[in-house]
């Protein structure tokens, strides 16, 4: 996933807010790929605390 999604499309932040709240999260893995450290911290925070990912270390990949 990548946070900076384009002009007139929300933050990927946004979209994994909504993944979080709805609890449709990809069934295998998931990983934040952006060049904007901020947002990509922000983003690996909230898969972190809600989905049943786990972190590969020193990555921002996560997996079943």
């Amino acid at each position: 996933m990548d946070h900076d999604l384009g002009e007139e499309v929300e933050e990927g932040y946004a979209l994994v807010l909504w993944i979080a709240e709805h609890g449709i999260w990809p069934t295998q893995a998931v990983s934040v790929h952006s060049s904007n450290p901020l947002g990509a911290h922000r983003m690996a925070a909230v898969i972190e605390r809600y989905s049943l990912y786990q972190r590969v270390q020193g990555t921002k990949r996560f997996v079943a």
